[in-house]
């Protein structure tokens, strides 16, 4: 039953970009290249070239391409750190119910460069054994994503996975909101299923302004799908360049409900260290295409 909010693009709420506005589940940042996503139909901003650094970033692990990607650019000028959570409750028709709830600690610098680090220990999956904090790092410059578990293992070898794309890259623009707020979409009503979008009025949080829309969509019964209705609130600092919440509430006349919140709070405009975007001295760098080490 759930729909993409009337008058968003079809750029997911993910971190589709370098920067990475909300998704889904923000929090399964798994070794994929969804945060590098190319955008081949954008028009390029500019071209880039990640700097010559073969100690940090091996030369090995950056493919050739005849053709350079074109990816959202990075947003730059605007650190902070905050905590990224993701809420969900449901409740099936049978009345089980169930909750969840995970929390990310984000952290961004001023040339874009994103750092997302699991608040929970989990098992290791990159050597080692017990449990660790996952660390994701998404470099603009570098055009590389890195993943590594902190701390290191005290039995078998810390491996940081590297995901890189070509070293040089078309940036588009830095994406903006999932709507056009000046240019909202009509009410659209199809075969008895309804959808219709609102503007909702400026609001701070967390010390930012922010612009919002709220989607309410009803569906017909279909088939063995009964009907339903949802209801989804986005709300974007256009100043971060970061969706600051997404809420949504669902519900259906066979008595299934589901609710889902993903908010960015505890925000702290401060420009982090450097040192947080790359993985700490001992760590062996393994190519995430090939799996092989430099």
């Amino acid at each position: 039953m759930r729909k993409k909010p009337a008058g968003a693009t079809d750029r997911h709420l993910s971190a589709t970009s370098y920067h990475g506005p909300m998704q889904r589940s923000l929090l399964s940042m798994v070794l994929v290249f969804a945060s590098l996503a190319k955008a081949q139909t954008a028009t390029p901003r500019n071209m880039h070239t990640a700097p010559s650094n073969p100690e940090h970033f091996p030369s090995l692990f950056y493919p050739e391409e005849k053709q350079p990607p074109v990816v959202e650019g990075p947003v730059m000028g605007a650190p902070f750190e905050a905590r990224l959570t993701v809420t969900m409750s449901w409740k099936k028709a049978n009345g089980d119910s169930q909750g969840k709830s995970e929390s990310t600690s984000r952290t961004r610098d001023s040339v874009g460069r994103v750092r997302d680090q699991s608040m929970e220990m989990k098992q290791r999956m990159l050597g080692g054994t017990g449990k660790a904090y996952s660390v994701h790092v998404r470099d603009p410059i570098a055009h590389c994503q890195i993943s590594w578990e902190e701390p290191r293992p005290t039995d078998g070898t810390a491996m940081a996975v590297f995901l890189c794309l070509p070293r040089v890259l078309a940036y588009t623009a830095p994406p903006g909101p999932l709507w056009d707020p000046s240019n909202m979409p009509e009410d659209t009503h199809s075969g008895g299923d309804e959808e219709r979008a609102r503007a909702l009025p400026e609001q701070m949080i967390e010390g930012v302004r922010t612009i919002g829309i709220r989607s309410d969509t009803s569906v017909q019964a279909h088939g063995d799908q009964p009907a339903g209705h949802s209801t989804t609130e986005m709300r974007y600092s256009p100043e971060l360049r970061e969706m600051m919440l997404v809420e949504e509430n669902s519900f259906d006349t066979g008595g299934q409900t589901m609710h889902m919140r993903t908010a960015l709070t505890d925000l702290r405009r401060v420009e982090p260290d450097a040192s947080k975007f790359y993985p700490p001295a001992g760590y062996e760098l393994v190519d995430g295409r090939t799996k092989s080490n430099r």
